[in-house]
């Protein structure tokens, strides 16, 4: 066994009271980066969904002219 090996980063935590805090903040700071993603993703389907009807729009334009 290391010498120098300490306990864990949970345990250091809990000793300076800290660790709930801690945990709760990581916990809110996953939430918000998970909810980013999932914005993002449904920002970008909605740009290519958009996209795709202006297209179809302008290529039914066209056929009917014609």
């Amino acid at each position: 066994m290391n010498k120098y090996e300490g306990g864990s980063f949970d345990d250091f935590l809990k000793e300076e009271g800290i660790f709930e805090e801690v945990t709760e903040r990581a916990l809110k700071r996953l939430l918000v980066w998970q909810l980013d993603n999932i914005v993002r993703v449904f920002i970008q389907r909605e740009t290519t969904f958009t996209e795709k009807v202006k297209s179809d729009v302008e290529r039914n334009k066209i056929r009917c002219v014609l």
